[in-house]
């Protein structure tokens, strides 16, 4: 078969929900491991499957029942040797997502026909979803579809926000500066001209400052702090890199925060005068407010002033039109079901989830642009935790649901390695699809520059110099460049790495496949000897005595050393030992290859839910 192609360049008169031609596509079609549970799962729960056309022709059509024109509505031209000549159709006909599927593997479809055979089921879902212009998240189907429309705030000519985050540097961030807030002293010795230099060879473009506003009140201005800030800011400049200043609230009382925001407007507005360009392409408002939006603008319009939003503010961007961007808040650690594990197969699945999760947030990167006219940058939340284990004795407020008590099952761990590296992927790849993002911060305060790229400390997961020097970061220089998959022996370039959904073994484990061993019998004062599968002390324990084996007439009968008792009773009796480690570890290997295939179904059902509806932690900012 052949199709009519339309120019991908044209945008709509009105948004059209479409697969994204770069990911989905003639040639990466036959790539995609399941095109039901990848496309159709998503497609045809939404509206039950149903959709109408436009105009509309009298009749409902949905997942089970295509319109019989479906070939010309989609401009695809039928081999004329494919025609039963006695009733002037198809041999074989497109009615259902299983015919579709079938033919497409039977080879009456190519590749082209079934891409854009996807393209109209997607797009006439959409278009049949009530109130696309208010749900972020319409124009969702695993990360693999793009939302087009007439106005589009990001331009796609100029390369994303790639950015790391200066944490703890001038506003608390416990976590990165090894639970204390540095002195003016260490402060100025954190960073470094060498730090910027590599971050640039690195392919970043952008170096995000956290600042305390208080610091732009007049009294506080020209102080050592804000002499350091400048300091700071030049030597990010001469390294080619840009400055986002992030405004943050503290402690300070709202009404004391429009006459300090005033004043960093008018500093960035002068510096970046002087520099004759922008070096510091963004200032981020400390909280989401008119107001205050009102008064930044008025101290000047030659300042790009973000919002910073959440979630929940996606379809009220356009009510600040005074912004020029918005600071996205994504978190991925802010709730119970985001964080809680208490097993080593549920801290596995735990990521799975997340991979999963990680590729939708394309869709209302897009709709915010779309719809709200608002380019939108993932300032928090980019990084590869998957609970909040980095905050763990940093604060009273810490929960403790199980989470963080086999983080050392992971160090040295293929199956994590290669999770972790497809869950940095997805998200590089979803974030890039808005306007940019930060990762949340460059490095630690204070680590063993020796030890680097050894993730033994779940704040590890959170720098990037850290997760780049242990190969889980794509590189930002050649998008193109395949990603390595150590278990899988696969390869692919970020730019595919939404076309599959991760690897469902979280059941299994390592490249063994075999499960993390569960925790050990309790030793008491000792410790469990895996080798020699028993309790092994510095001390051994006192014996407990063991009553001597019966003796025959014949006083000839022996015992069993291990059980105890004589051998032919060792042989007859019904009462069955104990199963050792290793039996205990084979048999959850079957029964959890079972669960995968439970668990995963589970997943992909409950993905949809967007984390909304569960209880937020208590602490969770980064």
């Amino acid at each position: 078969m052949t199709r009519s192609k339309t120019s991908d360049t044209i945008k709509p008169a009105q948004p059209q929900c479409l697969l994204d031609r770069d990911l989905v596509n003639a040639d990466t079609l036959p790539m995609m491991k399941d095109i039901g549970l990848s496309i159709f799962a998503s497609a045809c729960s939404k509206n039950r499957g149903a959709f109408v056309l436009h105009p509309p022709d009298g009749q409902t059509y949905g997942c089970l029942q295509f319109p019989d024109d479906i070939l010309d509505l989609v401009g695809i031209e039928v081999n004329p040797d494919s025609i039963n000549p006695n009733t002037s159709m198809p041999i074989f006909q497109v009615t259902t997502v299983e015919n579709l599927k079938k033919h497409y593997t039977d080879g009456n479809l190519t590749a082209a026909d079934t891409v854009d055979l996807l393209d109209f089921l997607v797009d006439n879902t959409y278009q049949s979803t009530p109130n696309v212009g208010m749900e972020p998240y319409a124009c969702d189907v695993s990360g693999l579809v793009t939302l087009k429309c007439l106005a589009n705030a990001v331009d796609k000519e100029k390369p994303p926000i790639r950015a790391v985050t200066m944490a703890g540097v001038f506003t608390p961030a416990l976590w990165a500066t090894n639970q204390k807030e540095l002195s003016h002293s260490e402060a100025s010795k954190f960073y470094s001209s060498k730090d910027f230099r590599k971050m640039k060879k690195l392919g970043l473009n952008t170096v995000q400052i956290p600042v305390p506003v208080k610091m732009f009140v007049k009294a506080h201005v020209g102080d050592k702090w804000m002499k350091l800030l400048d300091d700071y800011v030049d030597q990010i400049y001469a390294e080619g890199l840009d400055i986002i200043i992030v405004l943050e609230q503290g402690t300070s009382p709202p009404e004391e925060l429009a006459a300090p925001v005033e004043t960093a407007v008018k500093l960035v507005a002068k510096y970046n005068h002087s520099k004759d360009r922008h070096a510091i392409v963004a200032l981020v408002l400390p909280t989401l407010d008119k107001a205050l939006l009102e008064a930044a603008a008025k101290a000047s319009h030659h300042v790009n002033t973000w919002i910073p939003t959440k979630g929940g503010d996606f379809t009220r961007l356009s009510d600040y039109p005074l912004a020029t961007g918005a600071a996205l808040d994504l978190s991925h650690t802010a709730t119970v079901a985001d964080i809680a594990s208490s097993s080593s197969q549920e801290d596995r699945a735990k990521l799975f989830y997340h991979e999963n999760m990680a590729c939708i947030a394309r869709a209302p990167l897009e709709y915010s642009s779309c719809f709200q006219d608002m380019p939108v940058t993932v300032t928090q939340g980019f990084d590869l935790a998957i609970d909040n284990c980095h905050l763990k004795g940093i604060s009273d407020d810490f929960y403790d649901y199980g989470q963080c008590g086999r983080f050392n099952e992971t160090i040295d761990s293929p199956w994590w390695k290669d999770h972790r590296y497809s869950f940095a992927a997805r998200q590089l790849y979803a974030y890039e699809r808005g306007h940019g993002w930060s990762f949340a911060a460059w490095k630690l305060w204070d680590t063993d520059r020796d030890n680097l790229g050894v993730l033994d400390d779940p704040a590890k997961l959170l720098a990037f110099e850290e997760v780049e020097a242990a190969g889980l970061m794509p590189s930002l220089l050649d998008m193109d460049e395949p990603i390595q998959y150590p278990l899988g022996n696969s390869s692919s370039p970020v730019g595919l790495a939404c076309l599959n959904p991760p690897e469902d073994d979280f059941a299994m484990g390592d490249a063994t496949f075999a499960p993390t061993p569960a925790p050990p019998p309790d030793c008491g004062n000792g410790w469990w000897n895996f080798d020699a599968e028993k309790c092994d002390y510095w001390i051994p324990p006192t014996p407990a005595p063991t009553a001597p084996c019966p003796v025959c007439s014949n006083k000839t009968v022996e015992c069993d050393p291990i059980l105890g008792m004589p051998f032919s009773t060792a042989i007859h009796n019904d009462d069955k030992p104990e199963p050792s480690h290793k039996a205990l570890v084979a048999e959850s290997f079957f029964s959890g290859a079972v669960l995968s295939l439970v668990v995963s179904f589970i997943i992909f059902k409950v993905v949809g839910n967007r984390r909304q509806g569960y209880e937020e932690v208590p602490n969770s900012a980064v």
